[in-house]
């Protein structure tokens, strides 16, 4: 069963890799890499193109990971619903692959986005209640503190809470995943988290502006 998961992990991590915002922005004329954050997400582009295309970021890198879990749903649901009874377990290993592929690609050096898009495209997979509660989370969030940072944190808290108190079998590894899942968003947050103790973080805004940083 192990080759199985390390192959749709595998598969989850090249989609993941795919550079929706930067191609966006190159579509534009602008480099993200070079403004605002230099961040690939869909909050620096947002913050850097504006609104309409810092969506279709989010859009996109939310599809390449639905992409990935479709393609190894069609090749190898069977054996997660032979093993585990359901293809949650799927979703989670497809999901953690293209959120390792989204913030670190290979031929980027490395230097990609925060995975919050791709967690949230995880979540859908998952369950789609928690998919809604992450929406209602993160709009609050934002709305009530300004800070997309502070919205994406709270939902990848919210997204551990919920795998562990629902997750069936396997439990140890779907810890396992969901412990990394959490601590990649931590980690890449790590000096927005900084900034918002220095009382310096940027909150959001709409619009082309420089020198801002992202999530």
């Amino acid at each position: 069963m192990a080759v199985w998961i390390i192959i749709c992990m595998i598969i989850g991590y090249f989609f993941g890799t795919f550079p929706t915002g930067l191609l966006i922005g190159k579509a534009m004329d602008v480099d993200i890499r070079k403004s605002g954050s230099g961040n690939i997400g869909s909050t620096n582009a947002l913050r850097v193109l504006g609104a309409k295309p810092g969506a279709m970021t989010l859009i996109g890198d939310m599809i390449k990971c639905a992409l990935a879990f479709l393609l190894c749903y069609l090749c190898f649901k069977n054996h997660f619903i032979d093993a585990y009874g359901d293809t949650k377990f799927m979703a989670l290993t497809v999901g953690l692959g293209a959120t390792l592929g989204h913030n670190f690609p290979f031929f980027l050096k490395f230097k990609g986005g925060k995975g919050v898009a791709c967690l949230a495209a995880t979540a859908l997979l998952f369950d789609w209640r928690l998919f809604i509660l992450g929406i209602v989370t993160f709009t609050v969030i934002t709305l009530t503190t300004k800070y997309v940072s502070v919205a994406s944190m709270c939902c990848g808290i919210g997204f551990s809470i919920w795998v562990v108190v629902c997750t069936t079998e396997p439990k140890v590894l779907s810890y396992i995943f969901t412990l990394c899942f959490l601590s990649l968003n931590i980690l890449r947050h790590i000096p927005n988290i900084k900034r918002l103790i220095n009382h310096n973080e940027n909150k959001v805004s709409i619009g082309k502006k420089k020198k801002q940083s992202a999530e």
